[in-house]
């Protein structure tokens, strides 16, 4: 979907209320005289009725804007493959806490994995879908946001481009003093 500004729905709510000499349609082109509304309410609601139409007709998108738009992953399926093996390698990389961490405990269970290291806190990562994101909660480092990057094969935060792997390998060595073999 298209984002609009402040600025363009005053201005075209301002040119409902004073129509211009050629009324335009979407993509700049004038409107022929069928194709210009007649409003019978108010001028307002010529406006309503053209934004919507603008959004409808400028809604379709290439199918490289779409993929970019869903983190790189062309189908759901795609995401879900990525995302499940993603959460079974950290999942993989953690159990080696098992010995050292008291109270630790690993459960990944419909796309959410928590970590729980006992009186250092828990940490959870799950899968959104509809974003195509995974998301990571810790006590450390708080709310993240990660999207697969393509180009580099990679799950990275969305602000600092911080990668997955990287950031758990820091945090487990910060809580229990060793290093995690991790795929990076």
């Amino acid at each position: 979907m298209t984002s609009i500004s402040v600025a363009q729905v005053s201005q075209a709510v301002a040119g409902a209320a004073r129509p211009s000499k050629v009324p335009w349609g979407p993509y700049r082109k004038p409107l022929s005289n069928s194709q210009q509304q007649v409003c019978p309410r108010s001028p307002f609601y010529c406006a309503q009725a053209t934004l919507f139409s603008h959004f409808v007709s400028s809604s379709s998108r290439t199918n490289a804007e779409e993929v970019q738009n869903q983190g790189g992953f062309p189908t759901e399926r795609d995401f879900h493959l990525v995302a499940d093996e993603t959460l079974d390698e950290v999942q993989a990389s953690v159990d080696a806490l098992e010995d050292v961490v008291e109270d630790y405990e690993a459960n990944l269970s419909q796309g959410v994995l928590n970590i729980g290291m006992g009186p250092h806190g828990t940490w959870v990562l799950n899968k959104q879908t509809p974003n195509r994101q995974i998301w990571w909660s810790s006590p450390l480092s708080g709310p993240l946001r990660f999207e697969y990057d393509v180009a580099t094969k990679m799950w990275v935060t969305t602000r600092g481009r911080r990668e997955l792997f990287a950031l758990l390998r820091e945090e487990v060595k910060r809580v229990a003093g060793i290093d995690i073999r991790t795929r990076t």
